[in-house]
């Protein structure tokens, strides 16, 4: 009985282990979408940044094995989000959110926009 006891909780920490990780891996993609759209909002968007959201969302739907309808599904959710985000600021309230988080997007771009390919 105490082997059994052990191997159960060995699967329940392997299983909360991937887990954790599967939600980190969605949460990379998922501030990858976001930024792209608060760039949008907040006209930042440059031909850097479209650089490095194309080398970024490539190395992650590699090295995550994303297929098409789950990373749609996070794309929307981020979609949704900024959506949600944008329409909160209320007039001229969207200059805060540009200055903090739209910044924040710009350099984490550019970012990968400089990493080799």
């Amino acid at each position: 009985m105490p082997m059994r006891a052990a191997v159960t909780c060995l699967l329940v920490a392997l299983t909360s282990v991937s887990g954790v990780a599967a939600a980190e891996r969605e949460s990379e993609l998922y501030r990858l979408y976001y930024d792209a759209e608060v760039l949008s909002f907040c006209g930042m968007g440059t031909p850097r940044t479209e650089v490095g959201f194309d080398r970024r969302l490539a190395a992650l739907i590699e090295r995550d094995a994303w297929t098409d309808d789950g990373h749609r599904a996070v794309r929307r959710r981020a979609w949704v989000a900024a959506h949600r985000e944008w329409n909160n600021r209320s007039l001229g309230g969207h200059k805060a959110w540009c200055d903090d988080e739209g910044r924040a997007a710009l350099v984490r771009l550019h970012g990968f926009a400089a990493l080799p390919d």
